[in-house]
């Protein structure tokens, strides 16, 4: 995701995303091609330097959640792929950026995953879904007001088995590793 939000700023090429990212700009191809399979950015235009034609890539608008690239397994796939991968890269680095401060210091980057099952019927997990992404929609910088509990606006079915199903929950929320971060030991 952290392309995602370089792109952001405008439309780039893979040696000017490199730069901002401190990548070197042939480690980026591949995700840039998973990123472009799973349609979340796209190939804004092309740029010739030399003999040489770069594609100028450039962010696709929008949310992730409810709308997927289409019906075709093989895009939807990609697309859940794309999103866990940045995910799990972007929570390497937070380790590792994380571990330069102690463990009380304020300035240590937020880190918090949560993954959780729960048995309900399918209205009922649509709700818990649309009562995350309202509380989401609700932080700081959106629209400030209170935040209510998921739980207490989700009410749970009481449903026979036959209309209940396992469902899973996996929330992370995160500070983006940062280049800036100081280089600070634990204490």
């Amino acid at each position: 995701m952290r392309i995602r939000s370089s792109l952001g700023g405008g439309p780039k090429t893979a040696k000017r995303l490199g730069a901002e990212l401190g990548v070197i700009p042939n480690r980026l191809y591949y995700h840039l091609r998973i990123l472009e399979e799973a349609q979340l950015i796209h190939v804004a235009g092309t740029q010739a330097t030399g003999r040489m034609v770069e594609k100028i890539y450039g962010i696709r608008g929008g949310n992730f959640g409810s709308e997927l690239p289409g019906d075709d397994p093989a895009e939807v796939a990609a697309f859940y792929g794309a999103i866990l991968d940045s995910t799990k890269e972007e929570l390497q680095d937070l380790a590792f950026s994380r571990a330069r401060f102690a463990v009380d210091d304020p300035d240590r980057p937020l880190a918090f995953l949560f993954r959780s099952g729960f048995g309900a019927d399918r209205a009922t997990a649509e709700a818990v879904r649309d009562a995350l992404v309202r509380e989401v929609k609700r932080a700081p910088g959106n629209e400030r007001q209170a935040p209510t509990s998921v739980a207490a606006e989700v009410e749970f079915a009481e449903g026979g088995a036959a209309e209940m199903k396992a469902y899973y929950v996996t929330i992370a929320l995160y500070e983006l590793a940062t280049d800036d971060t100081p280089d600070r030991s634990p204490e």
